[in-house]
Formats: C-alpha cells, structure tokens, sequence
C-alpha cells in the first residue's frame, strides 16, 4: 500500500511548506539514514535500467533519462533542505549535531550520483540522439547537468576521486563551521538603548522588536525597574536581521548607524570564533579541487 502525505514522517514528505515544528534533531538522525539508504536503491535501480538501454543501442528519451534523476534528486534536495533551513534559523546545539552527522553521508551520495559513469554516459547520449526533439530549455537543463558532473569529478579516477571526494567532505564541514561561527558571532553581540534620541526613526514594530529583546534578555527601565516597553524602552539592539536591518534603514542616530555596521561586517573575525583560518584552509582546499578538475582556479 502506498502511503499518504500525512503517514510520510514530516521530514520526508517531500512537497510544500514543511511542518518545522515536528522536525526534531532525533527525527533528522532516524529519517536522513533511511532516506539515504532508499535513495541509494532507486540510484542503483536507475544505472540498471540506464546501462541496459545503452547496451542495447536502444533509443533513450528525455522522459526515462530525466524524470528518474530530477524525483529522486528533488526528495533529497527537500528533505536536506529542511534540516539546513532549520539549523540556519534555529541552530541549537542539537540540530548542529544532527546536521555535522548527516552531512558526510548526503555530499557521499550527492558525489556518488555526479560521479557516475553510467548516468554520465546515458547524458552524453541522450544529447547526442535526440538533440532535435528537444526544447531550449531541455537542452539548457541537458548542458548544466553534464557541466555539473563534470564539477563533481565525473572524469576522475583511483586515488585522485578519493581525495576530490575527501576533500568535497571538508569542504562541507569547514563550510558549516564557518556559518556556525557567525551564527554564534552575531548572538553574542548587543547593545542596550535606554534613551529615546537613540531610536529616533524607528518604526514601531521595530521598536517593540527591540523591547521585547531586552525583556528577554532581562534588562529593566532605569527609573521604576519595570519592564519594557516599546514606547519607554530600554531597547536591546542586535546583528540579527530582524534587528538590524529597520535601525540600519530608519535609525537617525548616526553613530549608532556606524557602530551597528562595523560590528556585523566583522563578525567572526576574531577570538574564538575567529573564522580567518578557516577561510584559508576553504581556499587551499577549492584550488586543490580546481586543480583535479584541471582548471587553474575556483
């Protein structure tokens, strides 16, 4: 019996607005393993197919080449794409290490399917046999799939995969190690406002943003020691976006402007959460995989 949308784990449904609120660290270590290893039996199932037809010189058409690729790409793209979402977002200790465990084993099977030969192959022929029937945007989709593989390291052999694949691993970590810093980077930095020249020009959903950040973060009036409020403040400003962006946009207070910009444009960029040598190693890594692909950079 085929199962409905709603007996489908939320993480896995695969279409519309996902159910964040039923998406948990431990749902994301249960289902990311066994989306994984279903996928990984379709793939196999598809090279089959692909590598019979090619055997036997038969015809391929867009339909038994493509569709295949696209739903079970797009049922990872999905469910993955949920899991980054929310740890960019949300970001608890948890949802970090639920997505530091998956992500080796999903770039292992995003690498597997561009490293393909069969699946390679069976583009290059159908772009060779059916080139007339297809549309502009078929042949433009054809052209950035076998661009992408050969990205990907298609070409590669033996040792030099292993290391182009290794390397793609690291990359992915360092990659997420560098948001997490700036995620981190950016919480911890605050300012606290407790005069109302200081906020001149805010809005006041920005303002009752700012109150409700000071409340939160357990900061009084200064006169009565009550709580705050958007009218009388105090006012706790951030480099989050929500923060951010309407003081940056409709702040009047000058220095405060220039104070706010500096901090968010160096964020991560010292003690640490320093992501300079991060950076570094990112950029010795991408030319090591330019250099495999034969390209003479990034």
């Amino acid at each position: 019996m085929t199962k409905t949308v709603h007996d489908q784990p939320s993480l896995l449904v695969g279409r519309g607005i996902p159910n964040y609120k039923n998406i948990t660290p431990s749902q994301i270590n249960l289902h990311i393993p066994s989306l994984l290893k279903e996928l990984n039996i379709q793939f196999c199932e598809i090279e089959e197919t692909l590598d019979k037809r090619i055997n036997s010189n038969r015809l391929l058409n867009w339909e038994e080449v493509m569709e295949p690729l696209h739903q079970l790409s797009e049922r990872l793209r999905w469910s993955w794409g949920v899991v980054c979402h929310l740890n960019g977002v949300r970001n608890t200790p948890e949802l970090r290490e639920a997505h530091s465990t998956q992500q080796p084993e999903v770039v292992r099977f995003i690498n597997r399917i561009g490293q393909s030969k069969i699946i390679h192959k069976a583009l290059c022929t159908l772009k060779e046999q059916s080139l007339r029937e297809l549309d502009e945007a078929q042949k433009r989709i054809l052209d950035a799939e076998l661009l992408s593989m050969n990205q990907r390291g298609v070409g590669l052999e033996g040792s030099d995969q292993e290391l182009f694949n290794s390397n793609s691993e690291k990359l992915a970590e360092l990659s997420t190690t560098f948001s997490n810093n700036v995620l981190d980077s950016t919480k911890e930095w605050s300012l606290l406002l407790a005069e109302k020249s200081q906020v001149e020009g805010l809005p006041l959903r920005a303002l009752e943003i700012l109150a409700s950040s000071a409340k939160e973060a357990g900061d009084l009036k200064q006169n009565d020691n009550s709580i705050p409020t958007p009218e009388e403040g105090p006012w706790r400003l951030g480099l989050d976006m929500p923060r951010y962006l309407p003081f940056m946009t409709h702040g009047v207070n000058r220095e405060i402007r220039e104070l706010l910009y500096k901090a968010h444009i160096s964020r991560a960029s010292d003690g640490k959460l320093d992501n300079k040598k991060i950076i570094e190693q990112i950029l010795i890594i991408r030319r090591q995989q330019a250099k495999h692909l034969g390209h003479k950079n990034w």
